[in-house]
């Protein structure tokens, strides 16, 4: 078994402990027995060495560990952002096209499916590094949307400075 496949096996059994919540024995075996089945079976996905295909970069445990401290902050955040949206009666709605600094699929990929978890957004489209955002606008200006987008999400999944 390559370094790989264990890192990425790594990466799932973290986050599946941090979903389930529950330490005991057999949610521990099967938590990894099926962290492992799928990063093996998707190892020639997301590592094609036959090709020229851009080699997928999984950042590190504590890095996602961090984001899905700051996932959980920004989801709690905006549900109480949409809420005074909602009470007040300014839901105009806004389509952003956001260019991401990273090509990385699986940071698109996670950025893409966190924008969705967050209240009031929603990832229409990825192409490449750039995604197409529907939300709330407010009163807010569509740079400082599309900020919040690559300085808070993007950035704590890579190592770009400000």
């Amino acid at each position: 078994m390559s370094w790989r496949i264990i890192r990425l096996s790594l990466a799932l059994f973290i986050f599946y402990l941090l979903l389930s919540m529950d330490f005991s024995a057999p949610s521990l075996g099967v938590g990894l027995l099926l962290s492992l089945a799928v990063s093996y079976f998707s190892a020639r996905v997301m590592y094609d060495s036959s090709g020229p295909m851009e080699e997928v970069r999984i950042p590190g445990p504590l890095r996602l560990v961090a984001y899905l401290l700051y996932l959980l902050l920004s989801v709690y955040r905006a549900s109480f952002r949409y809420m005074l949206h909602i009470i007040r009666n300014d839901e105009e709605p806004a389509a952003l096209k956001v260019k991401l600094h990273t090509s990385n699929p699986f940071v698109v990929s996670l950025i893409a499916n966190s924008i969705t978890l967050t209240p009031g957004t929603i990832t229409l489209s990825s192409k490449d590094d750039e995604l197409t955002v529907l939300c709330i606008k407010g009163d807010r200006s569509y740079e400082s949307l599309k900020g919040d987008i690559i300085e808070g999400f993007e950035r704590q999944l890579t190592r770009r400075a400000k």
